[in-house]
């Protein structure tokens, strides 16, 4: 379609609609999910001072992912208000979420007297990840077969929600992590 676009300058509906509503929105938000995880696995790095460092190494990614896998096996339990508000953030909220509380409780974990302990941090991190790794498998356990594909899909990624609304909730939030995490170098 871009190609006849880009030739022609002339698209028929149906083109349209898949350049414009399917395809540009996925490319887009492919690029910005791209840099941002280039730019957290940076931070990572840079924390640690270690190029192999990374948010799984800590328990981050676990968490995010327990958080995630909750929302889709219980979030039917959630009263229809709520369920209605949130909609479809549902999940990437609860992922990121779960990717706060676990670094909010790896760092009081490594932090003793004012002082932050980066061994401790990576060896709370590691058990932390186990833990949300035996839970994450008890609510698989759980999961009926819908569910089971719902976290199939979402555990391998994928691009086919994005909308441009979705980008333009997106899109911000990640331009000012992208723009405040330069000022998080030491």
């Amino acid at each position: 379609a871009l190609g006849v676009w880009l030739e022609t300058g002339i698209l028929d509906p149906t083109a349209r609609v898949i350049l414009f509503d399917i395809r540009l929105p996925r490319l887009a938000m492919g690029l910005l999910v791209g840099a941002a995880l280039a730019v957290s696995g940076a931070v990572m790095q840079g924390l640690f001072r270690n190029p192999l460092a990374d948010p799984g190494l800590i328990g981050v990614s676990a968490g995010a992912a327990l958080g995630a896998i909750t929302a889709i096996v219980l979030g039917g339990l959630l009263p229809v208000a709520l369920a209605a508000y949130t909609g479809t953030a549902l999940v990437p909220l609860a992922a990121f979420f779960g990717g706060w509380l676990s670094t909010l409780l790896l760092y009081r974990l490594s932090t003793r007297r004012g002082r932050t302990s980066v061994a401790t941090m990576l060896l709370a991190g590691i058990a932390l990840a186990a833990l949300a790794g035996a839970l994450t498998g008890i609510l698989v356990y759980m999961a009926d077969d819908q569910q089971l594909r719902d976290l199939t899909f979402w555990g391998l990624g994928s691009l086919a929600g994005a909308t441009w609304s979705r980008l333009l909730t997106a899109g911000p939030l990640i331009a000012l992590a992208l723009l405040a995490a330069p000022l998080l170098a030491r």
